[in-house]
């Protein structure tokens, strides 16, 4: 919802009169602890109600990329003390890291940069 609204924001300012020439693409990167999901949504045109319009709007959403396969959150499940006292506890060479997900946050980071 945060992608549409930012694409929205950016179509209105760059296109006062609600034609859009160019398509608006944003992208999104959402954390939740070790999770990623990534977003991608492209705005092709304002115009929501006409459905004979050939026009649509895209949206690529990649959820549930968790940068540890074996993440603290799920190997712990009945801590002895709290949660980040074990963390600090656990030892960061038995988390298998997941390296894809760090390549898609990278080539969305990067994406377009000059």
């Amino acid at each position: 919802m945060f992608a549409f609204g930012s694409a929205l924001v950016q179509a209105r300012q760059l296109y006062p009169d609600g034609r859009l020439v160019k398509p608006v693409t944003v992208q999104s990167i959402f954390l939740l602890d070790e999770l990623f999901h990534f977003v991608v949504f492209q705005l092709n045109t304002l115009n929501y109600n006409d459905t004979n319009d050939k026009q649509c709007n895209y949206v690529w959403i990649d959820k549930d990329n968790y940068l540890y396969d074996n993440r603290p959150s799920m190997v712990m499940h009945n801590p002895l003390y709290g949660t980040e006292r074990n963390l600090q506890r656990y030892v960061l060479e038995k988390l298998k890291y997941n390296p894809v997900v760090f390549q898609k946050f990278l080539a969305l980071y990067l994406h377009d940069v000059k």
